[in-house]
């Protein structure tokens, strides 16, 4: 079984049990370790009661070893839950940070850039139609012709959605 799967809720209950007997106080150690070697233990509170009270015959004076029990498990649970709630918090703040400095980065002088590159196309196609305009005889003052212009605008859109869908 390869360690990258992601563990059952009941997978994850039943490690916390058996983490829990070594944090156990010496009252309901004992009790804990012998709960540990069972696998079906209910990890709500009503059923882990009954079952833990009839699985380890804990009645009468032994009932509030069973509360003891689940007050442990129950803090146990939530100092995980914590933890893993705080390490998240601290992933997604790294993923903000380094996108933040990629976003920064991927700006510095890149908008200059294209913009210069668009200008220098747009000058490229001017000086190409203003030959041809030339050579019909026309001025050679006209802009570029309605299907260059297209094409120019067709590119400055393709390099934006590259540039967007870059970061």
């Amino acid at each position: 079984m390869s360690n990258t799967k992601k563990m059952s809720p009941q997978e994850a209950w039943n490690c916390l049990i058996v983490e829990a007997v070594e944090t156990a106080p010496p009252s309901i150690r004992s009790n804990m370790e012998r709960l540990a070697r069972l696998d079906n233990v209910p990890r709500k509170q009503k059923q882990f009661r009954n079952f833990t009270a009839n699985s380890l015959k804990l009645r009468g004076r032994d009932a509030d070893a069973v509360d003891a029990m689940w007050n442990h498990l129950s803090k146990l649970k939530e100092e995980e839950m914590a933890k893993k709630k705080k390490t998240e918090q601290e992933a997604k703040e790294a993923v903000a940070k380094k996108k933040e400095e990629k976003d920064a980065s991927d700006n510095d002088g890149e908008g200059d850039k294209e913009t210069r590159d668009v200008a220098s196309e747009h000058t490229e196609n001017k000086k190409q139609s203003s030959t041809r305009a030339t050579s019909d005889g026309s001025s050679g003052k006209e802009g570029p012709t309605e299907p260059e212009f297209r094409t120019i605008e067709a590119r400055k859109l393709n390099k934006t959605i590259k540039k967007v869908f870059k970061k």
